[in-house]
């Protein structure tokens, strides 16, 4: 199965707050990863949702003393079902006054699969490793 890529949307906001609905209506389909890319003024602990379920944190990266804008990667890995829902996040310690988000569906990656295969010496003989376990969506995200 092929990789491919869907926006499912951009969003930014001014206004403090502590909870922010950033994306309304965002159909993810089965078996689908949902990957979300924040960033946020100050830097604070942050929670991720779509349709209520909590996304994972991937990576982030914050200046020094928590001064700036803290940006993070979030994924919904192997989404069991489709669905449509609102993409939310939260900062329980503080208002947060800028912040931006951009959500990107990524088909295929559940699919990953390494195999290996050579023709023998001999007439007819071909080695095979065989089918592999499926790649991690950690190992995805770090290749992205």
């Amino acid at each position: 199965m092929a990789i491919t890529r869907t926006a499912k949307g951009a969003a930014q906001n001014k206004t403090a707050a502590s909870s922010w609905n950033a994306l309304t209506n965002v159909a993810v389909c089965a078996n689908a990863a949902l990957i979300v890319g924040i960033a946020h003024d100050p830097s604070s602990l942050a929670v991720v949702t779509w349709n209520g379920v909590a996304l994972t944190k991937a990576v982030s990266a914050a200046p020094l003393l928590g001064t700036d804008v803290e940006t993070s990667l979030w994924s919904l890995l192997s989404n069991p079902t489709s669905g449509t829902g609102t993409i939310a996040v939260s900062w329980p310690a503080v208002n947060v006054t800028a912040k931006t988000l951009i959500a990107v569906q990524v088909n295929g990656v559940n699919t990953l699969d390494k195999t290996a295969g050579a023709a023998g010496l001999l007439a007819g003989t071909v080695a095979s490793t065989g089918s592999t376990a499926i790649t991690s969506g950690v190992t995805f995200l770090a290749a992205v």
